[in-house]
Protein backbone atom coordinates (compact mmCIF):
# COMPACT_ATOMS: atom_id res chain seq x y z
CA UNK A 1 0.00 0.00 0.00
CA UNK A 2 2.68 2.34 -1.01
CA UNK A 3 5.24 1.69 1.84
CA UNK A 4 8.24 -0.33 0.90
CA UNK A 5 9.14 -3.57 2.61
CA UNK A 6 12.21 -1.47 4.78
CA UNK A 7 9.14 0.86 5.43
CA UNK A 8 6.88 -1.70 6.53
CA UNK A 9 9.79 -2.84 9.19
CA UNK A 10 10.94 0.84 10.10
CA UNK A 11 7.42 1.97 10.65
CA UNK A 12 6.89 -1.19 13.25
CA UNK A 13 8.85 -0.09 15.02
CA UNK A 14 7.83 2.66 15.75
CA UNK A 15 30.96 30.17 23.30
CA UNK A 16 33.78 32.90 23.50
CA UNK A 17 34.54 34.35 20.50
CA UNK A 18 37.93 33.42 19.08
CA UNK A 19 38.70 36.77 18.14
CA UNK A 20 40.43 37.04 21.74
CA UNK A 21 37.11 39.18 22.52
CA UNK A 22 35.58 38.29 26.00
CA UNK A 23 32.10 37.78 25.39
CA UNK A 24 29.70 39.96 27.85
CA UNK A 25 26.98 37.90 29.83
CA UNK A 26 25.22 38.56 33.11
CA UNK A 27 27.81 36.16 34.88
CA UNK A 28 30.81 38.36 33.90
CA UNK A 29 29.32 40.97 36.95
CA UNK A 30 30.70 40.89 40.16
CA UNK A 31 28.93 39.83 42.47
CA UNK A 32 25.45 39.76 40.47
CA UNK A 33 23.93 36.54 41.59
CA UNK A 34 25.48 37.22 45.01
CA UNK A 35 22.03 36.71 47.65
CA UNK A 36 23.15 39.68 50.37
CA UNK A 37 21.10 43.20 49.51
CA UNK A 38 19.61 40.85 46.87
CA UNK A 39 16.25 43.03 47.42
CA UNK A 40 18.00 45.84 49.21
CA UNK A 41 17.64 48.22 46.48
CA UNK A 42 18.81 52.09 47.60
CA UNK A 43 18.15 54.64 44.89
CA UNK A 44 16.84 52.64 42.33
CA UNK A 45 16.70 55.14 38.98
CA UNK A 46 20.46 56.39 39.96
CA UNK A 47 22.11 52.80 40.95
CA UNK A 48 21.79 50.47 37.63
CA UNK A 49 24.05 47.89 38.77
CA UNK A 50 21.66 47.04 41.76
CA UNK A 51 18.82 46.39 39.14
CA UNK A 52 21.12 44.65 37.13
CA UNK A 53 21.68 42.90 40.49
CA UNK A 54 17.66 41.93 40.99
CA UNK A 55 17.32 40.97 37.08
CA UNK A 56 19.87 38.63 36.80
CA UNK A 57 19.18 37.02 40.24
CA UNK A 58 15.59 36.30 38.54
CA UNK A 59 16.95 35.49 35.65
CA UNK A 60 19.47 32.60 37.72
CA UNK A 61 16.08 31.31 39.69
CA UNK A 62 14.15 31.03 36.42
CA UNK A 63 16.88 29.13 34.73
CA UNK A 64 17.38 26.88 37.89
CA UNK A 65 13.55 26.53 38.32
CA UNK A 66 13.22 25.50 34.60
CA UNK A 67 16.31 22.85 34.71
CA UNK A 68 14.74 21.58 38.04
CA UNK A 69 11.63 21.05 36.24
CA UNK A 70 12.87 19.68 33.10
CA UNK A 71 15.04 16.85 35.41
CA UNK A 72 10.96 16.24 37.38
CA UNK A 73 9.63 15.67 33.67
CA UNK A 74 12.19 13.36 32.60
CA UNK A 75 12.00 11.38 35.48
CA UNK A 76 8.23 11.29 35.90
CA UNK A 77 7.62 10.39 32.53
CA UNK A 78 7.39 6.85 31.61
CA UNK A 79 8.92 6.07 27.75
CA UNK A 80 5.89 4.25 25.88
CA UNK A 81 6.14 2.34 23.08
CA UNK A 82 4.65 2.56 19.41
CA UNK A 83 1.32 1.06 18.93
CA UNK A 84 1.85 -2.70 19.03
CA UNK A 85 0.23 -4.46 15.88
CA UNK A 86 -0.80 -4.03 12.52
CA UNK A 87 0.48 -0.76 10.34
CA UNK A 88 -2.25 -1.32 7.96
CA UNK A 89 -5.87 -1.45 7.83
CA UNK A 90 -8.99 -0.31 6.56
CA UNK A 91 -11.97 2.07 7.85
CA UNK A 92 -15.51 1.63 6.71
CA UNK A 93 -18.55 4.18 8.10
CA UNK A 94 -20.93 3.47 5.42
CA UNK A 95 -18.91 3.43 2.44
CA UNK A 96 -19.54 2.93 -1.21
CA UNK A 97 -18.97 0.14 -3.06
CA UNK A 98 -18.81 2.17 -6.24
CA UNK A 99 -15.84 4.44 -5.50
CA UNK A 100 -12.49 3.31 -5.05
CA UNK A 101 -11.01 2.62 -1.77
CA UNK A 102 -8.78 5.91 -0.37
CA UNK A 103 -5.53 5.60 0.23
CA UNK A 104 -4.17 7.47 3.71
CA UNK A 105 -0.50 7.14 4.55
CA UNK A 106 0.09 8.91 8.78
CA UNK A 107 3.10 10.09 8.36
CA UNK A 108 5.96 11.60 10.42
CA UNK A 109 6.84 10.95 14.96
CA UNK A 110 5.56 9.53 18.02
CA UNK A 111 1.65 10.96 17.07
CA UNK A 112 2.00 9.30 14.14
CA UNK A 113 3.39 5.90 15.35
CA UNK A 114 0.77 5.81 18.01
CA UNK A 115 2.96 5.84 20.97
CA UNK A 116 0.80 5.51 24.35
CA UNK A 117 -2.13 3.52 22.35
CA UNK A 118 -3.05 -0.25 22.52
CA UNK A 119 -3.11 -0.65 18.53
CA UNK A 120 -3.18 1.87 16.04
CA UNK A 121 -6.83 1.03 15.27
CA UNK A 122 -7.38 3.21 18.62
CA UNK A 123 -4.35 5.85 17.75
CA UNK A 124 -3.92 9.07 15.37
CA UNK A 125 -4.38 6.46 12.33
CA UNK A 126 -7.87 4.56 12.77
CA UNK A 127 -8.96 7.65 14.47
CA UNK A 128 -8.55 9.72 11.05
CA UNK A 129 -9.55 6.99 8.64
CA UNK A 130 -13.14 6.92 10.12
CA UNK A 131 -13.21 10.29 10.25
CA UNK A 132 -12.75 10.56 6.57
CA UNK A 133 -14.74 7.29 5.71
CA UNK A 134 -17.31 9.25 7.73
CA UNK A 135 -17.01 12.50 5.20
CA UNK A 136 -16.20 11.12 1.90
CA UNK A 137 -18.43 7.73 2.11
CA UNK A 138 -15.73 5.80 0.93
CA UNK A 139 -13.49 3.01 1.99
CA UNK A 140 -10.07 4.21 3.88
CA UNK A 141 -7.18 1.99 3.35
CA UNK A 142 -4.35 3.25 5.86
CA UNK A 143 -0.58 2.86 6.64
CA UNK A 144 1.61 4.16 9.03
CA UNK A 145 4.96 5.33 8.65
CA UNK A 146 6.19 6.99 11.71
CA UNK A 147 9.06 7.07 14.37
CA UNK A 148 9.53 8.28 17.72
CA UNK A 149 11.87 11.56 18.52
CA UNK A 150 12.13 12.17 14.91
CA UNK A 151 12.40 15.81 13.96
CA UNK A 152 11.36 17.57 10.29
CA UNK A 153 15.12 16.29 9.08
CA UNK A 154 15.14 12.81 10.10
CA UNK A 155 11.83 12.03 8.71
CA UNK A 156 12.80 13.46 5.17
CA UNK A 157 16.38 11.69 5.32
CA UNK A 158 14.65 8.17 6.74
CA UNK A 159 11.46 8.10 6.24
CA UNK A 160 10.60 9.70 3.07
CA UNK A 161 12.92 7.15 0.85
CA UNK A 162 10.22 4.28 2.34
CA UNK A 163 7.14 5.54 0.28
CA UNK A 164 7.03 3.69 -3.11
CA UNK A 165 6.92 6.82 -5.38
CA UNK A 166 4.13 6.73 -7.71
CA UNK A 167 3.95 4.49 -10.95
CA UNK A 168 2.46 7.81 -13.17
CA UNK A 169 0.58 10.87 -12.38
CA UNK A 170 -2.68 8.62 -12.17
CA UNK A 171 -1.45 6.16 -9.72
CA UNK A 172 -0.24 8.01 -6.74
CA UNK A 173 0.75 6.07 -3.94
CA UNK A 174 -1.33 7.66 -1.57
CA UNK A 175 -4.30 9.80 -1.71
CA UNK A 176 -4.09 11.67 1.62
CA UNK A 177 -1.19 12.10 3.81
CA UNK A 178 -1.06 13.33 7.34
CA UNK A 179 1.93 14.40 8.74
CA UNK A 180 2.73 14.94 12.62
CA UNK A 181 5.86 16.80 13.21
CA UNK A 182 7.20 19.67 15.18
CA UNK A 183 7.09 18.74 18.79
CA UNK A 184 10.86 16.85 18.50
CA UNK A 185 11.60 20.74 17.26
CA UNK A 186 10.21 21.90 20.33
CA UNK A 187 11.82 19.78 22.57
CA UNK A 188 15.24 20.02 20.97
CA UNK A 189 14.83 24.05 20.82
CA UNK A 190 15.60 24.46 17.20
CA UNK A 191 14.77 27.92 16.31
CA UNK A 192 11.64 28.79 14.23
CA UNK A 193 13.94 29.28 11.20
CA UNK A 194 15.93 26.25 11.14
CA UNK A 195 12.41 23.88 12.09
CA UNK A 196 11.07 26.43 8.94
CA UNK A 197 13.59 25.19 6.32
CA UNK A 198 13.75 21.22 6.93
CA UNK A 199 10.24 21.26 7.04
CA UNK A 200 10.04 22.97 3.78
CA UNK A 201 12.56 20.26 2.72
CA UNK A 202 10.27 17.56 4.29
CA UNK A 203 7.53 19.01 1.73
CA UNK A 204 9.43 19.25 -1.10
CA UNK A 205 10.29 15.45 -0.56
CA UNK A 206 6.98 14.02 -0.03
CA UNK A 207 5.12 15.76 -2.53
CA UNK A 208 8.21 14.55 -5.10
CA UNK A 209 7.06 10.76 -3.61
CA UNK A 210 3.74 11.09 -3.40
CA UNK A 211 2.69 13.06 -6.62
CA UNK A 212 0.96 16.46 -7.35
CA UNK A 213 -2.11 14.41 -6.70
CA UNK A 214 -2.26 13.92 -3.39
CA UNK A 215 -3.50 16.06 -0.48
CA UNK A 216 -1.04 16.57 2.05
CA UNK A 217 -2.01 17.91 5.25
CA UNK A 218 0.62 18.88 8.46
CA UNK A 219 -0.79 19.75 11.91
CA UNK A 220 0.16 22.48 13.62
CA UNK A 221 1.15 22.63 17.33
CA UNK A 222 -1.42 21.50 20.36
CA UNK A 223 -1.02 24.20 23.75
CA UNK A 224 1.51 21.83 25.19
CA UNK A 225 1.36 23.93 28.11
CA UNK A 226 -2.15 21.98 29.03
CA UNK A 227 -0.17 18.20 28.69
CA UNK A 228 -1.25 16.11 32.29
CA UNK A 229 2.62 15.92 32.26
CA UNK A 230 3.69 19.20 32.69
CA UNK A 231 1.16 19.95 35.01
CA UNK A 232 2.08 22.29 38.14
CA UNK A 233 5.39 22.40 36.61
CA UNK A 234 5.77 26.28 36.40
CA UNK A 235 7.46 28.33 34.18
CA UNK A 236 8.41 25.10 32.15
CA UNK A 237 4.94 24.41 30.63
CA UNK A 238 4.69 28.47 29.95
CA UNK A 239 8.18 27.94 28.40
CA UNK A 240 7.16 25.32 26.23
CA UNK A 241 4.09 26.44 25.63
CA UNK A 242 4.99 29.38 24.30
CA UNK A 243 8.01 27.94 22.34
CA UNK A 244 5.19 25.22 20.41
CA UNK A 245 2.87 28.47 19.51
CA UNK A 246 6.27 29.60 17.61
CA UNK A 247 6.90 26.39 16.07
CA UNK A 248 2.88 26.37 15.06
CA UNK A 249 3.25 29.38 13.07
CA UNK A 250 6.45 28.16 11.70
CA UNK A 251 4.43 25.51 10.20
CA UNK A 252 1.40 27.86 9.17
CA UNK A 253 4.04 30.18 7.56
CA UNK A 254 6.00 27.06 5.49
CA UNK A 255 3.03 25.73 4.38
CA UNK A 256 1.58 28.93 2.62
CA UNK A 257 4.78 30.12 1.43
CA UNK A 258 6.14 26.74 0.18
CA UNK A 259 2.39 25.58 -1.46
CA UNK A 260 3.14 22.05 -0.92
CA UNK A 261 1.00 21.29 1.93
CA UNK A 262 -2.45 22.47 3.92
CA UNK A 263 -1.70 23.00 7.38
CA UNK A 264 -4.24 22.20 10.09
CA UNK A 265 -4.57 24.78 13.00
CA UNK A 266 -5.14 23.74 16.58
CA UNK A 267 -7.82 26.51 16.35
CA UNK A 268 -9.45 24.24 13.75
CA UNK A 269 -9.28 21.04 15.67
CA UNK A 270 -11.30 22.62 18.78
CA UNK A 271 -14.67 23.53 19.03
CA UNK A 272 -14.67 27.22 20.60
CA UNK A 273 -16.32 26.24 23.76
CA UNK A 274 -14.55 22.90 24.38
CA UNK A 275 -13.93 22.02 28.20
CA UNK A 276 -10.14 22.17 28.57
CA UNK A 277 -10.21 22.22 32.49
CA UNK A 278 -7.04 19.71 33.85
CA UNK A 279 -9.30 16.68 34.26
CA UNK A 280 -10.94 17.07 30.58
CA UNK A 281 -7.83 17.07 29.36
CA UNK A 282 -6.41 14.24 31.45
CA UNK A 283 -8.98 11.98 29.90
CA UNK A 284 -8.07 12.89 26.54
CA UNK A 285 -4.48 11.70 27.21
CA UNK A 286 -2.40 8.52 26.79
CA UNK A 287 -0.91 7.67 30.19
CA UNK A 288 2.30 9.08 30.18
CA UNK A 289 0.52 12.49 30.26
CA UNK A 290 2.25 13.80 27.01
CA UNK A 291 0.83 11.69 23.98
CA UNK A 292 -2.37 11.56 22.95
CA UNK A 293 -4.82 8.68 23.34
CA UNK A 294 -8.05 8.00 21.59
CA UNK A 295 -9.99 10.42 22.74
CA UNK A 296 -7.72 13.59 21.54
CA UNK A 297 -7.34 11.89 18.39
CA UNK A 298 -10.57 11.69 17.61
CA UNK A 299 -10.77 15.45 18.52
CA UNK A 300 -7.92 16.28 15.79
CA UNK A 301 -9.47 14.00 12.99
CA UNK A 302 -12.85 16.13 12.39
CA UNK A 303 -11.04 19.22 11.28
CA UNK A 304 -8.25 16.96 9.63
CA UNK A 305 -11.27 14.89 7.52
CA UNK A 306 -12.71 18.18 6.77
CA UNK A 307 -9.69 19.68 5.43
CA UNK A 308 -8.38 16.89 3.28
CA UNK A 309 -11.81 16.36 2.11
CA UNK A 310 -11.90 20.03 0.15
CA UNK A 311 -8.27 19.54 -0.53
CA UNK A 312 -9.34 16.57 -2.77
CA UNK A 313 -11.88 18.15 -3.99
CA UNK A 314 -9.57 20.74 -5.27
CA UNK A 315 -7.44 18.15 -6.90
CA UNK A 316 -9.56 16.54 -9.63
CA UNK A 317 -8.89 12.99 -11.11
CA UNK A 318 -6.48 13.63 -14.15
CA UNK A 319 -7.36 11.51 -17.05
CA UNK A 320 -10.92 11.62 -17.30
CA UNK A 321 -12.43 14.39 -19.23
CA UNK A 322 -10.62 17.30 -20.76
CA UNK A 323 -12.06 19.89 -18.84
CA UNK A 324 -10.34 17.82 -15.74
CA UNK A 325 -6.80 17.27 -17.46
CA UNK A 326 -6.72 21.11 -18.26
CA UNK A 327 -7.59 21.74 -14.33
CA UNK A 328 -5.31 19.09 -13.13
CA UNK A 329 -3.12 20.39 -15.52
CA UNK A 330 -3.06 23.91 -14.13
CA UNK A 331 -2.50 22.85 -10.59
CA UNK A 332 0.19 20.92 -11.14
CA UNK A 333 1.97 23.59 -13.34
CA UNK A 334 1.49 26.35 -10.43
CA UNK A 335 2.36 24.07 -7.84
CA UNK A 336 5.95 22.96 -9.93
CA UNK A 337 6.29 26.88 -10.08
CA UNK A 338 6.32 27.43 -6.92
CA UNK A 339 9.17 24.67 -5.90
CA UNK A 340 10.89 26.15 -8.58
CA UNK A 341 10.98 29.85 -7.48
CA UNK A 342 11.86 28.56 -4.62
CA UNK A 343 14.98 26.47 -5.23
CA UNK A 344 13.31 22.78 -4.00
CA UNK A 345 12.69 21.15 -7.45
CA UNK A 346 14.01 17.38 -6.87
Amino acid sequence: MGLSPRGRKSAAQGGTHQSGLRRWSLSTVPGLFTVPGLFTVPGLTGNMVSVARVAGSFVSIGATAVIVETAILASRTPRLPPAPGAILGTASMVASKEQAPLRLLIFGDSVAAGVGCPSNEDAFAGCVARALSSSTGRLVEWSVLGRSGFTAECMRRDLVPQIVPEVDSNTPPFDVCVVSVGVNAVLNLHSPRRYSDELGGLLNALRARLGLRCAILVCSMPPMELFPALSGLWPLNRLIGFYASAISRATIRACDAYGLAVCVTWDAVMPAKADLTPAAVEAMMAPDGFHPARGACEVMSGAIAEAALLELRSRPACGKSHVEREACHDRASAERESMALLGLCP
